[in-house]
Formats: structure tokens, C-alpha cells, sequence
């Protein structure tokens, strides 16, 4: 059974929040029509100029049950150009994303 896509599309952050000096929690609003199954993550790109060694894409295990209207990261952050372009956004802020990928 095939448990992923690869459509692209954009999702809004409807907040972020710092959950310990080093992590936050970001949440986005759920697209229609959009499943997945725990376990899985989604692939985000942004477009940063001066990026570093890793580039403009991150994967992350989606952290909010197949049940909640919304989606959720977790993350702690320290020294990636990603991170720090992420955390920087507001709500209603728009990120590339595909996803859902992988089965668990």
C-alpha cells in the first residue's frame, strides 16, 4: 500500500512557539483533503539566499496526530540557516512543503 505523495504545496503557519530555550513547536494549518499516518514526516523548502552547507530543504516527522486539524513540527534549533529563516516567519506565513512520505 503506497502511503505517501509527492504533491508540493504550500502550507500557512498559523503559530510558532517556543517550547524550552532551545526548541519550538511550529503549527500550520491542515490543507483539505490532506491524511497521513503516525510515523510519517514532510519535506520543507524555503527560498534562502545566503543558505549554509545543507541547503534550502529539511525533513521533519509530522508531530500531530492523523486526528488533529493541523500539523505540527517540533524542533530544536542551533546552527542551521533553516532553522533560523523558520522561526523568523509569522502567522499566516506560506512554506513549500510534500508531503506526506514514509511509512512506519
Amino acid at each position: 500500500m503506497l502511503w505517501y505523495t509527492t504533491n508540493t504545496m504550500d502550507i500557512r503557519i498559523s503559530e510558532i512557539s517556543q517550547e524550552t530555550p532551545t526548541s519550538h513547536t511550529v503549527l500550520f494549518e491542515k490543507p483539505p483533503g490532506f491524511t497521513h499516518k503516525p510515523g510519517q514526516f514532510m519535506l520543507f523548502n524555503q527560498h534562502i539566499v545566503e543558505t549554509d552547507a545543507r541547503g534550502n530543504r529539511r525533513q521533519f516527522s509530522i508531530a500531530a496526530s492523523p486526528t488533529e486539524d493541523f500539523l505540527m513540527i517540533t524542533t530544536k534549533h542551533g546552527e542551521s540557516r533553516f532553522k533560523e529563516e523558520l522561526l523568523k516567519k509569522n502567522p499566516n506565513d506560506a512554506i513549500s512543503a510534500v508531503g506526506p512520505l514514509g511509512h512506519f
